[in-house]
């Protein structure tokens, strides 16, 4: 039953909204999240990793589901919300059930925390929702000030960081650090600052360059300033959040560093660590404080020279782990995952197993082992790929085919999309005949019956030609016949059944043999000609009704008005009548076949002429670049339909175009 109930697609979490502590129900805030997710699953659509799940995401989205799950009164967002909140919770409480009912301690709560990626905030109140007792007077160990104040600073949201961000590049322009450094160069300060003095430095500014403008631009910053001291403060904090992420990026090549040679850090790395450090906050005690506790967080043993105040001189940390032997079977079985992921080509599940394994028991020797096999493989298909692309930017396509093929054999999970269009659309044209450059793309009716092109027939076509060549020959042979016959004088039309010739006004009474004889003639030639003057009529009474039926499609104002022209096409066409199909161009074809990809916003990368066409046409809006995905949404009356249109494009009255 619980696996009944199991959401396959969370939007929270795809979406990436806030559910907690307080989810993200604005609805109009939700919609736009959707849209520019939406777009950058049209983009990132061939990504190796992740562009399976973008292409579901995005088809789940043309269906409608996202919207019905997330908008209006049938939304599952409680759900959606409850069910986040547990799989975000489940790394901590997984940690929890597993050490039963020891003392929880300061230390513990921070290698939860590190083991399971969440904030110790959030697991300081998952024990206390568990009932669980925290020990906080046993071996409390807490960070320097120094060090919280560095990652409370990382962690600062600034409300004026437009602005500041636009002060950088002015600042960029004159080459100054910040405002001070701006302001000194110009012979003022903040502290004693005034409108007035802005003024009268601003009557000076009397030229057009970048420069100038730069300086326009900062007055009017310190300005702001002066009026609002809120501004003022929080710029203050920015240019301290400023010095700690240069810290941030020194502290990144230390754990590199460490992750690589897996032992402590020397005495010598150590000190030119926190000199680094030092060097930026003008300051030596707390670049050695955030160095140490940085270490202490992260379980990186290190060195450091006598001068240290820190008391952990010489310290190598202690590694134990949060493992016992559940948690190492939960992290086993979470590899043997990613290997049977790796295997069915779900490289992105693979790579989520191996999270979830570390998770669990980080120094599993296996996750090394599956995530250099994981790697291989990406190396591997990326530079075939690659290959293979250039292989067909070079018009090698057999070669490119055939490389594909044998990636496919290795991998048969494997879908390139972008590939997989290009060969089809080589081997597309490669068993089409090509019409001639000069043929105009016009959509109009008379086309077929006025053109008289010239087309090219090929070689793989030539069982098609000569059954056309035999029904050529047999025609003419049947109009040489016909031409031999006797030919007699024109007569009125009577109806076929009729064996009495047409009066005329000088009709004299028939006496003789010969005229019996010539009456009986008259009458049998009489009748042929009726008989043909009747077939005649029936042509032109069909041809008639057939352009009677056509369905212009020239005029249309709108895609939507296009799609009804082209289902009243389709319901003709399926119901008998596909001799239609024949007052339309091949360029009027190839808009009626592909209205139906247009109206699921497909993008036509590769078809220059349906993709001026469309997008001229209001309406139409481009999002998906997968036509395989838009297939998925057809009936099977309209692949009947297009199989149909898609055979007409080739033939026009029996002839190969």
């Amino acid at each position: 039953m619980a696996e009944k109930n199991k959401i396959e697609h969370n939007w929270y979490e795809i979406l990436e909204l806030t559910f907690y502590p307080v989810a993200e129900e604005n609805e109009e805030k939700i919609k736009n999240r959707i849209d520019e997710k939406r777009k950058q699953w049209i983009i990132n659509g061939s990504d190796i990793i992740k562009g399976t799940d973008y292409k579901i995401y995005l088809n789940l989205y043309n269906k409608g589901i996202i919207s019905e799950q997330m908008l209006g009164k049938n939304n599952i967002r409680e759900k959606l919300i409850k069910d986040a909140r547990n799989n975000y919770f489940k790394p901590i409480d997984d940690f929890l059930n597993a050490i039963g009912n020891i003392p929880i301690t300061n230390e513990i709560i921070k290698k939860i925390a590190k083991e399971s990626k969440r904030d110790e905030k959030l697991v300081v109140e998952r024990i206390q929702q568990s009932g669980k007792k925290i020990d906080f007077d046993e071996a409390k160990k807490t960070a320097s000030d120094a060090y919280n104040n560095y990652c409370n600073y990382m962690k600062k949201k600034f409300k004026f960081l437009t602005v500041f961000r636009g002060i950088d590049q002015y600042l960029k322009i004159l080459n100054k650090k910040n405002l001070y450094d701006f302001l000194i160069s110009e012979g003022l300060e903040l502290k004693t600052l005034t409108v007035s003095k802005i003024d009268e430095k601003r009557l000076k500014l009397l030229k057009s360059d970048d420069e100038t403008s730069a300086k326009r631009k900062l007055y009017s910053e310190c300005e702001k300033m002066l009026k609002y001291t809120e501004i003022k403060t929080e710029y203050d904090d920015y240019l301290k959040y400023l010095k700690y992420k240069e810290v941030s990026v020194i502290l990144s090549k230390i754990k590199k560093i460490f992750n690589v040679i897996g032992t402590a850090i020397s005495k010598r790395q150590s000190d030119n660590f926190i000199n680094e450090i030092a060097e930026i906050l003008k300051n030596e005690k707390e670049a050695r404080e955030i160095f140490t506790n940085f270490c202490d967080e992260n379980n990186f043993p290190y060195n450091i020279s006598e001068t240290s105040n820190n008391t952990n001189n010489n310290n190598t940390q202690n590694n134990e782990s949060f493992d016992n032997s559940e948690t190492q079977k939960t992290s086993n079985k979470s590899c043997e995952k990613a290997l049977e992921a790796i295997d069915e080509f779900r490289l992105a599940d693979a790579q989520n197993y191996l999270k979830e394994a570390e998770n669990y028991w980080s120094e599993n020797p296996q996750i090394k082992i599956i995530k250099t096999k994981l790697n291989k493989i990406k190396e591997e298909i990326i530079r075939e790929i690659e290959e293979i692309k250039n292989c067909i930017r070079n018009g090698n396509y057999g070669i490119a085919e055939e490389k594909y093929k044998q990636l496919k054999n290795k991998y048969p999970y494997l879908k390139n999309v972008e590939i997989e269009k290009s060969l089809y659309t080589r081997n597309r044209e490669q068993n089409q005949e090509t019409t001639s450059s000069d043929t105009p793309r016009y959509t109009n009716n008379n086309y077929y019956r006025n053109s008289a092109q010239t087309r090219t027939v090929k070689k793989n076509n030539v069982p098609i030609f000569l059954l056309i060549g035999i029904i050529v020959i047999l025609i003419a042979v049947f109009s040489i016949v016909q031409a031999m016959k006797p030919k007699y004088p024109e007569v009125s039309s009577v109806p076929v059944q009729s064996n009495i010739p047409a009066k005329t006004e000088n009709t004299q009474p028939q006496t003789s043999n010969s005229n019996k004889n010539n009456s009986e003639n008259e009458n049998s030639s009489q009748v042929q000609n009726n008989n043909d003057q009747n077939q005649n009529n029936q042509i032109q009474q069909e041809k008639t009704s057939q352009e009677q039926e056509i369905i212009s499609i020239d005029d249309a104002s709108n895609l939507s008005d296009l799609l009804s022209r082209v289902r009243q096409i389709k319901k003709k066409v399926l119901g008998g009548n596909q001799n239609i199909l024949k007052n339309y161009t091949p360029y009027g074809l190839q808009i009626i076949r592909n209205s139906f990809y247009a109206e699921h916003g497909y993008i036509f990368q590769k078809n220059q002429d349906m993709n001026e066409y469309f997008n001229n046409l209001s309406g139409y809006e481009e999002s998906n670049p997968d036509a395989t995905t838009i297939e998925q949404n057809f009936s099977q009356e309209d692949r009947n339909f297009i199989n149909i249109v898609r055979t007409m494009e080739k033939w026009n009255n029996g002839v190969r175009i």
